[in-house]
C-alpha cells in the first residue's frame, strides 16, 4: 500500500461506515468474551475486564478515518488482552502498511542491529532496583557531544516536554506485552527507535535527564539506524566456549568443574544440537560437572521435552494444555494439522515428533472437535500432544544419557513462549537447586485462532488472533502472565549493567561449587 493511500481520507471501500466500524467493535468484544483464554494470573495483574478495557479504543476505531487510523486503532483493541503473542496482521487486499511501516517493525529483539527502523545516537537502559522501574543512559554513540553533566546513568525524567511517567501511560497501550516486567526491560529500545508500533513519530526527540547539577535536555535526531550499533556485551569472559550450535552454546568455568549450557532457541535443529552437545559432554566427562542452565537470551520454539529429559536426574512431569471450546477451534484445527503434514512431508521430524503429530490429530478430531458444543475449556492433556498421547500420565522419564551434576537456572525478561514452558517445568519439578535472575517474558498458550475480519460488502481489513488455550504448569498453575519465579532475585540495575550476567554466573558457581 502506497503512503498515499495509506493516510487516504477517501478510503470508505477498504475502512467502511461508522456504522459498519461499530458493528466491528461489537464482534470484537463479543468474539473475544467467548474465545480469549482466561488466564488468573493475568486478570490479577492487570485487572482485565474484556468489555471495560476494549471500550476505552471505540471511539479510536468509531472514528478512524485513514487505513492508517484503522490499523492502529485494531492495535490498540489487541493490545488490551495483555498478550505478546497476539498480533494484528495484514491480509492480501486488506490494510497494507507501507513498505517503510513494516521495515521498522522490532520483530527479533536478538537482532536489533539489523532494524531499519531510525534511531538515536544513544542507548537507554531500565534500572529494577528501585520500586519502581525506571531508565537511565546506558550508552552514545562515539564522538557524541552531550552537554556538560550528562554522564551515562543518568535517569530519564521527561520526553517531549511530558513528565517521563506521562510519556508511558501514553505509548503504552501500543505495546503488546503479557507481562509488565517485559515491557519495562524491552521499552528502551523502543524509545530510541521509531518503530512501528507508534502512529506518528517527530523527526527528533527531547529527551530530560536528571544529573548532579540539575535537569539536562537533550535534542537529537532519528538517524540511519546503521549510524550507531551499539556494541554487544562481553558474555562468558574468560570462560572457554567448548561447543556451539544453532540451539545451544557449551562453555567450561576457567579453573573449576562447572560448565554453562547458553541456550538460544528451539528450532528445527534442537535434536540434533542436543544429540550433538550429549556426545561432546560424554567425550569430555563433563555429565556430572556443575550446570548452569543459562536462558537469560533465549527464542521459543518448540519440543522442548527433547531437552528436559537431558537436564532431569529423575522423573519429572510436564506441561499440560487445553483449548476453550469455541467457534474459532475448528479453524484452528485445520491449520494445525496442515502443518503437521507439511512437517511429515518435509522428512525433516524424528520418531518422537511424527508420533506426536498422530497422537495430536486423534486428541483434536476425536476429543476436542466433537465436544464442541459443551462449552468451556477441554479437559487438559500432555502439552500439545507432543510427547505424550491425549490419555498420558503427564510425566517423562530422564534420558538413558543425561547430566548427573546440580544445575542452577539464569533467566531474564528477554523472552518467553517456550522457554517460559521450558523453565516451568525445570522450577516446579525442582530440577535445580537455585533459579537466578528475573522473571522471563511469561507469555504462553497452546493456539492462537485468527480471523480476517471483513466489511459486510466481503472486503477484508486484517487478520485479528485470539488465544484459544491454557498452557497448565506442573504446579497446577496457567503459565500465561505466570512465569516462573527466581528463589534468588536479582535485577538489573544501573549501578550493574554492564556487569550483570557476569555477576550472575560468579553466583551460580558458588552455588555449584559450594561456596555461597
Amino acid at each position: 500500500m502506497s503512503a498515499e493511500r495509506w493516510h487516504d481520507t477517501n478510503s470508505a471501500d477498504l475502512i467502511g461506515t461508522r456504522a459498519e466500524r461499530a458493528q466491528l467493535f461489537e464482534h470484537l468484544v463479543a468474539a473475544t468474551l467467548r474465545r480469549q483464554a482466561i488466564s488468573p494470573a493475568k486478570n490479577r495483574i492487570f485487572d482485565i475486564d474484556v468489555t471495560r478495557d476494549m471500550g476505552r479504543h471505540r471511539d479510536a476505531l468509531l472514528d478512524a478515518a485513514t487505513p492508517a487510523e484503522l490499523w492502529y486503532a485494531l492495535n490498540l483493541l489487541s493490545n488490551t488482552r495483555r498478550d505478546r503473542h497476539l498480533q494484528v496482521e495484514a491480509v492480501p487486499g486488506g490494510i497494507m502498511p507501507p513498505a517503510d511501516i513494516e521495515a521498522r517493525k522490532i520483530r527479533n529483539y536478538g537482532a536489533l542491529d539489523t532494524n531499519g527502523a531510525p534511531r538515536l545516537d544513544i542507548e537507554l537502559a531500565t534500572d529494577f532496583g528501585g520500586d519502581r522501574p525506571r531508565l537511565f543512559l546506558a550508552g552514545m554513540a562515539p564522538g557524541l557531544a552531550l552537554p556538560a553533566g550528562l554522564e551515562v546513568g543518568a535517569f530519564l525524567t521527561a520526553v517531549d516536554g511530558l513528565p517521563f511517567a506521562d510519556y508511558v501511560a501514553r505509548i503504552e497501550p501500543y505495546h503488546c506485552y503479557s507481562t509488565p516486567t517485559f515491557f519495562w526491560y524491552h521499552l528502551p529500545h523502543h524509545i530510541v527507535r521509531q518503530g512501528s508500533e507508534l502512529p506518528a513519530h517527530s523527526k527528533q526527540l527531547r529527551l530530560s535527564f536528571e544529573t548532579a547539577s540539575g535537569p539536562v535536555e537533550i535534542r537529537l535526531p532519528y538517524r540511519d539506524p546503521q549510524s550507531f550499533i551499539p556494541p554487544k556485551p562481553t558474555r562468558y569472559a574468560g570462560w572457554s566456549c567448548l561447543g556451539e550450535w544453532e540451539s545451544c552454546r557449551l562453555h567450561l568455568a576457567p579453573g573449576a568443574a562447572v560448565i554453562a549450557l547458553e541456550w538460544l532457541g528451539f528450532g528445527p535443529t534442537l535434536c540434533a544440537d542436543v544429540d550433538a552437545l550429549m556426545a561432546l559432554c560424554i567425550a569430555q566427562n563433563l555429565l556430572g560437572h556443575g550446570l548452569i542452565f543459562d536462558a537469560s537470551i533465549s527464542r521459543g520454539g518448540d519440543y522442548g521435552g527433547y531437552l528436559l529429559r537431558v537436564l532431569a536426574k529423575a522423573r519429572f512431569q510436564i506441561n499440560l494444555g487445553d483449548l476453550r471450546r469455541c467457534d474459532a477451534i475448528p479453524g484452528i484445527i485445520d491449520e494445525v494439522l496442515a502443518e503437521d503434514d507439511e512437517a511429515l512431508a518435509s522428512g525433516r521430524l524424528n520418531q518422537g515428533q511424527v508420533a506426536a503429530t498422530g497422537w495430536r490429530k486423534r486428541w483434536l478430531l476425536e476429543a476436542v472437535l466433537p465436544s464442541l458444543p459443551e462449552g468451556g475449556s477441554t479437559p487438559a492433556v500432555p502439552f500439545k500432544c507432543a510427547h505424550q498421547p491425549m490419555d498420558g500420565d503427564g510425566w517423562l522419564e530422564p534420558a538413558e544419557t543425561h547430566f548427573t551434576g546440580p544445575m542452577v537456572m539464569l533467566t531474564m525478561p528477554f523472552g518467553g513462549s517456550h522457554i517460559d514452558q521450558v523453565a516451568a517445568q525445570i522450577a516446579d519439578n525442582r530440577m535445580c537447586i537455585a533459579h537466578i535472575g528475573m522473571p522471563l517474558g511469561g507469555f504462553s498458550k497452546t493456539w492462537v485462532g485468527t480471523e480476517i475480519l471483513r466489511l459486510p460488502s466481503g472486503q477484508p481489513i486484517a487478520a485479528f488472533q485470539w488465544s484459544c488455550g491454557n498452557t497448565i504448569r506442573p504446579n497446577g498453575e496457567v503459565l500465561e502472565s505466570n512465569p516462573a519465579m527466581p528463589d534468588r532475585p536479582y535485577p538489573v540495575m544501573r549501578d550493574n549493567f554492564t556487569t550483570h550476567h557476569a555477576e550472575m554466573l560468579d553466583q551460580a558457581c558458588a552455588l555449584l561449587l559450594g561456596r555461597d
